[in-house]
Order: structure tokens, then sequence, then C-alpha cells
């Protein structure tokens, strides 16, 4: 065997190598619970600090809506700025606006260009809207499209360590919660809410969890309320974390011939 032969047999032996152990690095990733006592203190600041870091968001994601009033699913730009302004662009085939939503913590607007309609109202009676038909509070609704779900608190609270989650349960005067963590992130990739009858209420879910521009944001969200048919979904395919927006860019034009109406 000549040495060039040699030389070309050990590079590619140290390339196989290196693939393999940056394989095994995201299988083995280290657990973010190794150096830190797991209790509830540790989980909800774990989760409060990354939604803390993330500031802005700016994504585009398959939205899928039912309830007993209406089911859908579109293509969806999505735009978020904490702490309160939220701002939906929904798309059917080909790219044809279908609706404009936005929000802050006073109101929301929905606007449908195809009906030149527009809807307004509080934001406390958000589960009026056409688009959305579900009881849920602003707050809630900006944790679900950011993918950010910090535990509430809870009272007698058991622990379980295995080897890939940790999983938090407790109650508070009438409900019953278990939190399912995802031991690389110290974040929830399910809750259970169930009530003094062990029905399940809240389901929620999140994956696909990836580490962008220094926050941990799951890129599939799933809230269901099972007893009242009704769901949110997201399957994020592109994400931008904490970019700069223009001012313009929570705004909603509205021709002059617009049927307003107050929700």
């Amino acid at each position: 065997m000549t040495v060039a032969q040699k030389s070309k047999r050990l590079f590619f032996f140290a390339l196989l190598v290196a693939i393999v152990l940056s394989g095994c690095s995201g299988i083995f990733q280290q657990s973010v619970f190794q150096n830190r006592e797991i209790n509830w203190n540790t989980i909800s600041q774990l989760s409060y600090i990354n939604y803390n870091r993330l500031k802005t968001l700016d994504g585009w994601a398959k939205l899928t809506v039912q309830s007993p009033v209406q089911s859908f699913t579109a293509d969806t730009h999505i735009r978020l700025k904490r702490p309160d302004s939220l701002y939906l662009k929904i798309e059917a085939a080909f790219g044809i606006d279908v609706g404009l939503f936005f929000a802050n913590r006073q109101h929301y607007l929905i606007y449908s260009p195809m009906q030149n309609i527009c809807y307004t109202g509080s934001v406390d009676s958000l589960y009026k809207a056409p688009l959305f038909d579900i009881e849920i509070s602003y707050d809630k609704l900006l944790q679900v499209f950011a993918g950010a779900e910090v535990p509430e608190k809870i009272y007698d609270q058991r622990i379980e360590n295995n080897d890939n989650n940790v999983v938090l349960t407790g109650r508070t005067d009438s409900l019953f919660y278990k939190y399912t963590l995802d031991k690389r992130y110290g974040l929830v990739k399910e809750l259970q809410v169930r009530d003094r009858k062990n029905d399940l209420i809240f389901l929620h879910e999140f994956s696909r969890f990836s580490r962008i521009n220094g926050v941990t944001v799951p890129q599939t969200i799933k809230v269901k309320r099972p007893k009242t048919r009704e769901s949110i979904s997201l399957f994020y395919t592109r994400l931008k974390i904490n970019k700069n927006f223009k001012q313009d860019d929570f705004s909603v034009k509205l021709p002059d011939s617009v049927l307003k109406v107050n929700l």
C-alpha cells in the first residue's frame, strides 16, 4: 500500500469517527438537571428563563384549528412581539390571503379580505372571534404560538426521574396536573390536566425542540380540550427568534369600504 493510499484511508477513517461522534453527541446530550436539585422551583425557573429570553418570533407554520363550530388548516405567517402583540396572516392555496389577525392586551382585529369584513372586540371576548371559537386567555394564546409552557404553582408535588424524562405531578384546589419534561432542556413536552373525576380537561404537547438564537423552542405544538372538542395545532416550517421588527410589521391596513362588526 502506498503512502497516498494510507493517507486516504486514514482520512476517511477520521471522517467516519467524526460523523459517529457528532451523531452520538445528540443522542447522549447532557441533562440540564445533572447539577441541579429537581423540584418545582427549578423546573419553573428553567421554563420562565427560557420564555423570558424570547422577545420576538417570526415564523411560518401550518395552523390547524378545530372546534364544534368550525375546523380549518391553513399556511400562516406568525409575528409575535412580547409582551403584548400578535399578528397572523392566514393564506389559502396559491398564497391568497383569507384572513388577518392582530391583537394586543386591549383589543383584537380580524379582517377577511374575501368578504371585506372586519371583526373587532376586547381581548376578553376573544372566544367570540370567528377565527378561533375557542375559550382561551390572551396570555395563554401568546404562549401557544411561542411554544411556552410555564408550570403552574401546584401542591402535593411528586417527581419521577427516569432515563429521558422528568415527570412532575401535583394539584390545585380542583385540578390535577402532570408535567412531562424533556431532560435535555428542562422544558415541558406534555401537560395533562384532569378534574376530580379523572376526566382529561387539557392536553398540551410540544416536540421538535430547537435552539434558535439563545432560545429553545418547540416547532410542533398541540393544545387540546377533549371535553369541548377544541384544539389548536402548529407545525412550524421556518422560525426566526429575536429579530427586529419594523413598526408597520404589525399594522393591518383596511379599505374604506370595509364592513366593521364589533363583537
